[in-house]
């Protein structure tokens, strides 16, 4: 499946080898079902599939914080670990 999440990320979105390597280890170490089914949604039909987590959804991830849906998707999974640390990095980003 990393190969296939690698290519994607390339072809589809512009990623470098280098960074498509690392976001494709880091989504395939998602934690939580929901997202890897996000994962495996967008990789076979390359929809977004809608997750929501308290105030932050890839939907607003995409469009106010212009992520991929890849970086959403870690994003997602790091807010639920670490929700403090993610939610304070997110907003020195703006």
């Amino acid at each position: 499946m990393k190969d296939k999440i690698i290519r994607k990320l390339i072809k589809d979105l512009g990623y470098s080898n280098s960074v498509a390597n690392k976001t494709a280890d880091d989504l395939c170490k998602l934690k939580y079902p929901d997202l890897n089914d996000g994962l495996k949604n967008w990789l076979n039909t390359n929809a977004h599939t809608m997750i929501i987590d308290g105030k932050y959804s890839t939907h607003i991830l995409t469009e106010k914080y212009n992520m991929t849906y890849p970086a959403a998707l870690i994003f997602l999974d790091w807010y639920r670990t670490d929700p403090k640390t993610a939610a304070s990095v997110l907003k020195m980003r703006m």
